[in-house]
């Protein structure tokens, strides 16, 4: 009787980690974005980088800590 529910938790706990291991490169992608996008702001006008770092804080203030892992 208790196998079943060992091998249900495990399957759980790999989802879990997929899950995780998903977001994690969905963030980075969208980080490496983000400085490819800076870049190509910072040639045009340094008020939009202004800009971008007081948003940027802003998110990460109401952002969960996701990223820290």
């Amino acid at each position: 009787m208790e196998w079943p529910k060992r091998l249900l938790m495990y399957r759980s706990g790999r989802q879990v980690i997929f899950t995780l291991t998903k977001i994690s490169l969905l963030l980075s992608f969208f980080r490496w974005r983000m400085t490819k996008l800076i870049v190509l702001l910072e040639q045009i006008s340094p008020i939009w980088l202004l800009l971008y770092c007081v948003m940027k804080l802003e998110i990460m203030q109401n952002l969960p800590p996701i990223h820290q892992f």
